[in-house]
């Protein structure tokens, strides 16, 4: 039910936040959007999840977003951006 996909889009979120900043240390901006891409696909809030480990957990909303919006940007997604922002 609602429960498990909930609880699947949310472990795919903090996965998928643990490989945005991974991706986003090692400026690999093209993997990095593809899985920006993929999460809103899946309609995963990332931006309100901590990632899988324990240095990721004392991230803030706002340097996740930030971070996201980087990932988009330099990969000439002002589109994905600017969605991040609203």
């Amino acid at each position: 039910g609602s429960f498990v996909s909930g609880l699947v889009k949310s472990l795919l979120g903090r996965i998928g936040l643990s490989l945005m900043f991974r991706y986003h240390k090692t400026q690999q901006w093209t993997k990095g959007k593809k899985l920006l891409d993929t999460l809103n696909v899946l309609n995963v809030n990332y931006s309100m999840l901590k990632g899988l480990f324990a240095g990721e957990s004392s991230v803030s909303r706002c340097r996740i977003i930030s971070m996201a919006a980087e990932v988009f940007l330099s990969c000439g997604g002002v589109e994905g951006a600017l969605s991040l922002m609203k």
